[in-house]
């Protein structure tokens, strides 16, 4: 009898407490995610009326029965020991700013935790934790104090340094002796900040960035834009494969560009894989500290992924270069770096971060040429820290195979003074376009196709010719139709591992490439004809090369054409990409 009435008891207390704040709030609205009634209290002009003389009525009357019962009830000295202790150790003036709707409603903080803030989850002191019910271990261990409250098991804790915390000080003090100076009692009397208000002071966004993210990522992928483009096409594929390495969910972090900038990314092809991982855009929730890398990297550290890559993101690599060290203990760390040369527009990633992200992070290249450049530059740092991940290549299937391999050797059969030559690549100064230009002009009767989005007009970028014609953007490169063109030209002064080399190899069609990045590794000289693009003659190299290609025999081109996708093949295929990928992002 006694617990049924120590349960009616906190029944009844939980009504009066419900109605009596309903007497001093607005209609519609109540304390603790209650609704008040507006049967009993109409409209805020007549709490003083009829609805507020029912409810008068109705609390003395319950206050009356509530009384009686703990007249009848026997104390629990379970109870007194876990009241003393929070009445020792309750901060009210926290309580009270932490939640409003307790300081609105006008009762006491500490007896409305002990009534109903202890079972919603809400904090007594920002000085301990408190577990109730199946959360509490029985056990002394952890510094864990154990009371019962209303026969409901309690275990309290103060609030120290999470364990993780002290771990990390501990790796760190091996490198760093001096993380130990401050002592224990200086790292105890640290102040807390609540993370929430501190983001929400520099325009994050926190409690709406955290709605995109429906579960912890496993992987955290960083990348500047969604658009069309070699980096974003390996950022796709490599979403891919960390399902098949056991690292999904993956959430795919766009640093540089809001979702309406993006538009419609869903619709391009190369970008297929991102459309099943968590994409969150963070200029949609961060527009005033979009580029602070503090801000960024509390959050990937309360997130705490397995891995986190970064891929031509300039705030991910500000944020490993500053904040690598503590960002490592929780997290493996990879940074991509596609190509080098001292000839690109500004100061390339790859010259200005290896140096300083290289003691946190992997250094991942596509290509070996890009890996020596690396390993001979940043000598002193640790070699073992830079990794070669070839890109993927999807091949074309068989039947598509022989059918353009059959349209190929048709087309080469044909007698026509004139040639047509496809070019397709980002239409940017680096690209080789003044070489375009020349090869464009030394052959006047020949056709020359570019696709591609472009920087600017083409004629501000150097592309005057009138055989020059622009025609666009693929959104599908493996779906196009190259059969009609005599060959492919690509004209870059540097690149890593060109994703669109390996696409064009899938379409049986000769090619003429600058020998940059890692193109070398692949293909050789059966396969492709090579130009050096860093010579005043690189234009004439180019003519004598789609000479060459337009005088080869059907059958020459057919054995050239099955030879560079063999070859793409071989060290480009989904398998090996999937096997590499997660030999490299898995191993400990």
């Amino acid at each position: 009898m006694c617990y049924i009435n120590r349960t009616k008891l906190f029944a009844l207390d939980i009504v009066i407490k419900q109605h009596r704040a309903m007497l001093c709030r607005p209609q519609g609205t109540g304390i603790c995610g209650f609704v008040a009634p507006a049967v009993l209290c109409t409209s805020t002009n007549r709490r003083e009326g009829m609805g507020g003389l029912i409810l008068t009525s109705l609390a003395r009357r319950l206050k009356a029965g509530v009384n009686a019962l703990r007249r009848r009830a026997p104390a629990d000295p379970d109870d007194d020991a876990f009241k003393k202790f929070v009445a020792d150790n309750f901060d009210r003036t926290d309580y009270l700013a932490r939640h409003p709707d307790v300081a609105r409603s006008g009762l006491d903080p500490m007896r409305h935790w002990l009534d109903f803030g202890i079972f919603e989850g809400r904090a007594m002191s920002r000085a301990f934790q408190v577990r109730t019910g199946s959360a509490v271990s029985r056990g002394k261990a952890g510094g864990w104090q154990t009371f019962t409250h209303r026969r409901v098991a309690v275990a309290v804790k103060a609030s120290g340094l999470p364990d993780r915390v002290l771990a990390q000080i501990a790796e760190q003090s091996r490198l760093d002796a001096a993380i130990l100076a401050p002592g224990a009692n200086a790292i105890q009397a640290l102040p807390e900040v609540d993370f929430s208000d501190m983001v929400a002071r520099k325009g994050l966004d926190l409690a709406d960035l955290l709605t995109e993210i429906p579960e912890r990522p496993r992987a955290v992928l960083l990348m500047p834009f969604l658009g069309v483009g070699g980096s974003e096409k390996f950022a796709a594929n490599l979403v891919e494969a960390f399902q098949t390495a056991g690292l999904s969910p993956a959430l795919v972090l766009v640093t540089d560009q809001s979702s309406a900038a993006a538009g419609n990314w869903r619709s391009l092809s190369i970008l297929a894989p991102l459309r099943n991982a968590q994409v969150v855009f963070w200029r949609d929730h961060c527009q005033s500290g979009g580029g602070d890398a503090s801000l960024l990297v509390r959050v990937i550290q309360g997130l705490a992924p397995q891995i986190v890559v970064v891929i031509n993101s300039r705030i991910g690599l500000d944020m490993v270069a500053r904040h690598g060290r503590g960002l490592s203990q929780c997290s493996n760390l990879f940074c991509m770096f596609f190509g080098l040369s001292p000839r690109a527009l500004g100061a390339p990633y790859g010259w200005r971060f290896p140096r300083t992200t290289l003691p946190f992070a992997t250094a991942v290249t596509d290509n070996g040429h890009t890996a020596r450049i690396l390993q001979g530059l940043f000598h002193r740092l640790p070699r073992q820290n830079i990794a070669v991940l070839p890109a993927m290549a999807e091949p074309a299937g068989t039947d598509i195979w022989e059918e353009r391999l059959v349209a190929r050797v048709r087309h080469a059969s044909r007698t026509s003074t004139k040639r047509r030559w496809v070019w397709i690549s980002r239409i940017e100064p680096f690209k080789g376009l003044a070489i375009l230009n020349q090869l464009a002009k030394l052959r006047g009767h020949d056709e020359f196709d570019l696709f591609g989005p472009p920087s600017a007009d083409l004629p501000a970028l150097g592309l005057i010719q009138p055989n020059i014609c622009y025609r666009g953007v693929l959104d599908d490169v493996s779906a196009a139709d190259f059969s009609e063109y005599d060959g492919f030209v690509f004209t870059s002064l540097f690149e890593g591992m060109p994703n669109i080399v390996l696409e064009m190899a899938q379409h049986a069609i000769p090619m003429a490439l600058a020998r940059v990045g890692g193109l070398d590794e692949t293909f050789d000289s059966d396969s492709v004809l090579f130009v050096e693009p860093d010579t005043p003659s690189a234009a004439e190299a180019f003519a004598a090369a789609l000479d060459k290609i337009s005088l080869l025999p059907p059958d020459r081109i057919e054995r050239m054409v099955t030879t560079a996708y063999q070859q793409t093949y071989d060290r480009h295929a989904p398998e090996a990409f999937r096997h590499n990928a997660a030999r490299l992002f898995t191993r400990s």
